[in-house]
């Protein structure tokens, strides 16, 4: 039996959830050995908290929880009510190995690891797979079948639902005139681009590019009927 495992980024839902991410976060990505970082994540994570904790409350803390939460249910009712479906978040709970176990005991056999990242990057996607394969060996299932799923940022439906989300917010924006589109994604360090030769920027590109072709003179987008022009940032 085929059993779904979402992967997702986390983020704290409320302030005793904080340091506990942003120590796991810090082990990622700082550049230093493993037995290092273990000394120093937790360190800069409690010294981080008074400066970050203010923005997360101001925010009522991370939405990619709640809205993982939706979108996972939303693709359950579109795939099948009984298809066997487990989430797993790389810096907060649940984490891949209790997501692997869940499906596990469902029976599964078989698991598509789906990334809610759309555009792959070390960062995000190669991240939350090392993370699944890693809880895999650690639960003795390393053998199992599993399709990953690395990037979905050129797919029509995704393409769609980003236009479709662009033409909404030009509707509701004031003023008149032709409007301009800015891109701006989220960075990445300049070593991930010149060693790793990370993907993450092409991608990127390449989804503005479509997206700026789908929507340069789109009437439908301008609520006056006039038509839009589209700016993107590198």
């Amino acid at each position: 039996m085929i059993g779904l495992l979402v992967c997702d980024f986390g983020g704290p839902q409320k302030a005793e959830e904080l340091e506990p991410f942003l120590t796991l976060l810090l082990e990622d990505v700082l550049p230093f050995p493993m037995w290092f970082k273990r000394i120093a994540a937790p360190r800069i994570a409690r010294r981080r908290v008074p400066i970050v904790q203010p923005n997360y409350e101001m925010i009522g803390w991370s939405p990619l929880i709640p809205t993982h939460n939706a979108q996972v249910a939303a693709l359950k009712e579109q795939l099948s009510p009984d298809l066997p479906v487990a989430s797993c978040h790389m810096f907060t709970p649940p984490f891949a190995k209790t997501a692997i176990q869940d499906l596990l005991d469902q029976g599964v056999d078989r698991i598509i690891a789906l990334p809610m990242f759309p555009h792959y990057s070390f960062a995000t996607t190669h991240a939350a797979f090392s993370f699944a394969f890693a809880a895999m060996q650690e639960l003795g299932v390393a053998d199992l079948p599993v399709h990953w799923i690395g990037a979905y940022y050129d797919h029509p439906l995704y393409l769609e639902a980003l236009a479709n989300t662009i033409r909404a917010g030009v509707e509701r924006t004031p003023g008149e005139g032709p409007t301009h589109l800015l891109f701006s994604p989220h960075g990445l360090p300049v070593s991930f681009l010149q060693k790793k030769k990370d993907p993450y920027p092409t991608q990127i590109r390449e989804t503005a590019l479509v997206q700026c072709l789908q929507l340069e003179g789109d009437r439908h987008g301008a609520g006056s009927g006039e038509t839009i022009k589209f700016g993107n940032s590198s």
